[in-house]
């Protein structure tokens, strides 16, 4: 991607426009036979016009709504700019060409999303091809002015034209002059597929198809190995497993080398994480547009008596009022974010978004309260926004009033359909803080969706409460310590039952993502709790918890086929998996995928994945030890989305030079914004801005960030309890991990309750929860099994002899454990436990356990480790041997195997087990058993198509020599007459306009007859509700809250 050189001020439209989204399918190929593209050769250097290619020959900026009279252009029902912008292109040579899949854009590397021509799009000589916004989606500034780009499908520029800021008047289009070198100039009314002075074609006009890349979804197939963390349950984990990835979901769970029957994994590749992979970490709370900001090096201005016991404030309203709080926090958001200003509102989130995706995280709440396109449906999912139809999520970070009704609350809980409720509530020490509870019972507002933001002053009645109702709790006690002095009695909610999550609030005063907040978390609860919590438990706070309290656990959380793949792959240094993540830093982050698309990771693991789509990044080693730099891979460009072409290394430079906050710069940049230098000196140089100075970029990374670690061993409130000098060198001392390793094919004896799971979902093995062990459920859930045999397989086989020997405990546990030993080795090779079974047995594995030696014989003779490839072998005989003894006890024992729910190492011989092994289409071709889905297309010898069925066996019919020879017809004639436009099966064109908010009735206005309002200061201890005219900046960026930066509804 070409680095955007500088940064682009969002418009009006673009603020007054939420999101189109195209969805498309096309086919047949590219036609054939036209002319060579000609390379662009410019009006200027060939010193005549037109010249000898296509050009882009109109665009219509301003067109009026129906207000204003305004003509519905491309007939579509929606009059206005949104819908009724143009651009026309012309082919002025005597040549065809074929443009499908030309490129349309407009500013490189920022604006609109580009789009891609359509399949089979051709232009004649003479001919005009006209695109509309409300097909391409790519938005013509008017108050900035614009480019718009006309390239080949390998990027070459073919024509470019340009117009200035706030040029554009309305339903005058921008028009080339012949006579002028091809110049613009503005013609009325336009022209739209018709030369200038000509009649308007009777005829509808005729529309270009442009569709907008979807790189912002995955889209495809591959395979992660490593160890896999389900967090299902504690137990199930794959020390060897992986994960198919498809289309963004996964799709399949397994034990690696035994992929679940019904999954396809042919031309699909396989990336060996070397790793340990989780379900990706949800933040629960964050005001991310604050996180351009470091941690605030701030200590409490209040007097001794004002202070809280522990060093700090007492509850949240009070050190908002600090001195630095506005010029370090809240006027730096502002001034980063606002449209009359920076307007970096685009380049500020995919960095704060990133500072989480670098952590593992996947998933977040807090995000501004109205979503852009550039930036809300890539990187993180931001949980207020569009997921899967949760979206009746609502979130207050304003004070409770004690006459707040919460209707809409009520409502929603009492339909079902309401899926979360964010907050803020109890954050302080003092009663006041606790009281807030009080409004929630007294009002009837204490819901089972509830999530109350920190809850400091909470006590047991107040989590009892909480409990009862199935409520949730989110702990950020970084933030808490330093600014308290203390932290949520989160062992007391344990108690109490209430579903805890673990977040870092916000970067002024938290960590920069989960992964890291972990730390905090687990050595409180280890210094000052004693332990109140497991390493499974710490980690469920940021997977399985999260989503359980918000009703996403269906999608995200674990790690179950149906599931989104939003996945963080970790350094495997541990051989406790959950103590595995909280040590985890940022150099361990092997790989973080949202969507199944690689956002993160080792250079190694992107380049496998993204080919050469990402840019290099460095994790700086501290300062003090002697340890190298890291380097990592980061995708942030997806040209799927407005201004997705940004690159990581212009995000970072533009965001570096505006937080300098250099007066100079700011004046060149934005003083446009302001009718004269000595308003915008009012404001920033005198005014109350004029305190604002450098701020420093937080760094993405904890690693080697000195500040951070400086701020929090130096504050007084934070180490009032507990110190935290040793944090940097505990966690971030920068010494290279000793990774442990599996090798492939390692059994697993950990968990019975893990194993493969996705798939066709036929036979879940024992006890309906598939895994090594090849006994009963009762037996593989024994303490016998689950304490020996994760650790030393031999001992395990040794002591399952004893305990089912008849003078062992081991009772009704071990009925038939012989018999399925039996089964397993015959039917699915060789299963290392049952081997070392046998041996403790009687050193031999030839005991039959049906009451027919004959058939043992077959079995003994046939079966044993022929693999799943050659189970015929193994069936076809003895199912020969039944057919001739149907009653025979051995046979019927045998059947009952199959017809019960059967073991996944069985599913393959019973498939295959009493089947006629010949298909349904009587093609001999295919072997037994299929797997369910696939497909056989005709050859030259046999006209069969053939499809697996359910139950692994063939269905065809004789009918797929006439439809390949029908296809072949079919290409003829799309050959033959392919030179026509739009010829191409188009399948699918789906447009969905989800609104456009009163900023667009702005951008309909004639805006030169506007008077500029100048936004003056605004007071940072003023509601906005307070301020009286901040509209007249159509993209002005502010947040429905309070000055403290952490109050919006």
């Amino acid at each position: 991607m070409t680095p955007m050189p500088h940064p682009i001020p969002m418009t009006a439209a673009s603020r007054a426009l939420t999101l189109a989204t195209i969805f498309f399918l096309s086919s047949l190929a590219g036609l054939t036979g036209f002319t060579e593209i000609i390379p662009n050769t410019s009006a200027e250097d060939s010193g005549s016009w037109p010249p000898n290619h296509i050009v882009i020959s109109e665009i219509l900026v301003s067109a009026s709504s129906a207000d204003f009279n305004g003509t519905d252009w491309n007939e579509d029902g929606d009059i206005g700019s949104y819908s009724d912008q143009f651009i026309e292109i012309w082919n002025p040579t005597n040549q065809t060409f074929d443009v499908s899949e030309w490129w349309l854009d407009d500013i490189d590397g920022g604006g609109s999303a580009p789009c891609s021509v359509g399949w089979n799009t051709t232009l004649g000589p003479d001919e005009r091809l006209v695109f509309f916004r409300s097909d391409t989606d790519i938005e013509l500034d008017y108050w900035d002015g614009d480019t718009v780009n006309l390239k080949t499908p390998d990027g070459t520029l073919i024509d470019s034209i340009s117009y200035m800021g706030s040029d554009s008047w309305w339903d005058n289009s921008y028009i080339r002059n012949a006579s002028n070198n091809g110049a613009l100039y503005k013609l009325s009314p336009p022209t739209p597929g018709w030369e200038e002075g000509a009649q308007k074609p009777v005829t509808k006009i005729d529309f270009g198809r442009c569709y907008t890349p979807r790189d912002q979804y995955h889209n495809g197939a591959y395979v992660l190995t490593g160890r896999v963390v389900t967090m299902n349950d504690i137990n199930d984990v794959y020390n060897n497993g992986s994960i198919l990835i498809r289309d963004g979901e996964i799709e399949a769970v397994w034990a690696t080398g035994s992929p679940p029957l019904g999954v396809n994994l042919t031309d699909v590749p396989v990336h060996h994480t070397s790793g340990t992979i989780y379900p990706g970490l949800i933040d629960m709370h964050n005001h991310m547009h604050y996180n351009t900001a470091p941690l605030w090096e701030m200590e409490s201005h209040l007097s001794n008596n004002q202070r809280s016991d522990f060093d700090g404030y007492n509850n949240r309203y009070e050190w908002k009022n600090h001195p630095d709080y506005s010029n370090e926090v809240t006027r730096v958001k502002t001034a980063i974010h606002s449209g009359p200003y920076w307007n970096m509102e685009t380049q500020a989130m995919k960095y704060v978004e990133m500072k989480e995706v670098v952590g593992g995280t996947t998933a977040a709440q807090g995000g501004p309260s109205t979503g852009d396109a550039s930036f809300d449906s890539i990187l993180l999912r931001n949980i207020e926004y569009w997921n899967w139809g949760k979206d009746e999520i609502h979130t207050k970070v304003t004070e409770l009033e004690s006459d707040y009704i919460g209707n809409h609350i009520k409502t929603g809980n009492s339909s079902g359909e309401l899926d979360a409720w964010f907050l803020h509530l109890g954050e302080g020490v003092d009663e006041s803080s606790r009281a807030e509870f009080d409004i929630l019972t007294q009002n009837d507002l204490l819901v089972g969706e509830l999530i109350v933001i920190h809850g400091t002053g909470l006590g047991q009645p107040e989590f009892s409460a909480m409990g009862d109702v199935g409520a949730s709790l989110v702990w950020s006690p970084l933030s808490n310590l330093l600014l308290y002095g203390d932290t949520t009695d989160v062992a007391t909610a344990k108690e109490e039952g209430v579903n805890i999550v673990i977040s870092p609030d916000w970067s002024p005063s938290g960590a920069k993502s989960p992964l890291h907040e972990l730390k905090i978390a687990d050595y409180w609860d280890e210094q000052m709790l004693g332990d109140v919590f497991s390493n499974y438990e710490m980690v469920e706070m940021v997977t399985s918890n999260s989503a359980n309290a918000m009703k996403w656990d269906e999608h995200v959380g674990r790690i179950n086929p149906g599931m989104a793949a939003d996945l963080l792959v970790t350094t495997s240094f541990n051989e406790d998996p959950y103590r595995n993540l909280i040590d985890a830093v940022d150099p361990d982050v092997k790989l973080t995928i949202m969507g199944g698309l690689p956002l993160f990771g080792d250079t190694d693991l992107m380049t496998a994945l993204n080919g050469d789509d990402w840019e290099e990044v460095t994790i700086p080693a501290p300062s003090w030890s002697s340890q190298d730099d890291w380097t990592k891979g980061i995708d942030v460009t997806f040209l799927g989305v407005s201004e997705g072409a940004q690159s990581w290394e212009s995000i970072v430079d533009d965001l570096t030079m505006a937080m300098r906050f250099n007066r100079t710069e700011m004046w060149d940049y934005f003083g446009d914004s302001f009718d004269n230098y000595s308003d915008f000196s009012d404001m920033f140089v005198t005014g109350s801005y004029g305190s604002l100075d450098a701020v420093p970029l937080d760094p993405i990374f904890t690693m080697g960030d000195d500040r951070y670690f400086r701020v929090i061993s130096g504050s007084v409130s934070a180490n009032n309890q507990l110190s935290w000098s040793n944090l940097e060198t505990m966690w971030y001392n920068g010494q290279d991990r000793i990774e442990l390793d599996w090798p492939a094919g390692t059994p697993f004896y950990y968990s019975p309750n893990g194993g493969v799971s996705g798939g066709s979902g036929v036979g879940d093995g024992v006890g309906g929860a598939s895994w090594d062990c090849p006994f009963n459920t009762q037996l593989c859930e024994n303490s016998v099994v689950v304490e020996n045999c994760p650790t030393n397989v031999t001992d395990c086989g040794a002591e399952i002899v004893v305990y089912c020997n008849p003078d062992g405990d081991g009772s009704n546990d071990c009925v038939d454990y012989i018999a399925e030993c039996y089964y397993s080795w015959a039917f699915a090779g060789d299963d290392i436990l049952c081997n070392y079974v046998m041996q403790e047995i009687d050193d031999s594995k030839v005991i039959c356990p049906f009451g027919d030696e004959t058939l043992c014989g077959h079995i003994e003779q046939n079966c044993p480790n022929v693999g799943t490839a050659n189970m015929k072998t193994c069936a076809e005989p003895i199912t020969e041997y039944c057919a001739n003894a149907s009653a025979d006890s051995g046979c019927l024992e045998l059947t009952d195997i199959c017809d019960a729910p059967t073991p996944s190492e069985y599913q393959i011989f019973c498939a295959s087990f009493a089947q006629d092994n010949t298909t349904g289409g009587g093609d001999e071709r295919l072997p037994l058993p299929c797997n369910p889905g696939s497909t056989v297309l005709p050859d030259d010898v046999n006209c069969d198509q053939c499809v697996c069925q359910a139950d692994h066996t063939w269905l065809c019919d004789d009918g797929g020599c006439d439809q390949t020879n029908g296809v072949e017809d079919a290409d003829e004639k799309s050959s033959f007459n392919g030179t026509t436009i739009g010829f191409g099966l188009i399948i699918t064109l789906v447009l969905v306009l989800l609104g456009v908010s009163q900023l667009a009735n702005n951008d309909e206005e004639n805006p030169w007859e506007k008077d500029a309002v100048i936004l003056d200061d605004i007071s940072d201890s003023a509601d906005v509700s307070d301020v009286s005219d901040v509209s007249a900046f159509d993209s002005m960026a502010i947040d429905s809250e309070d000055s403290d930066g952490k109050d919006e509804e």
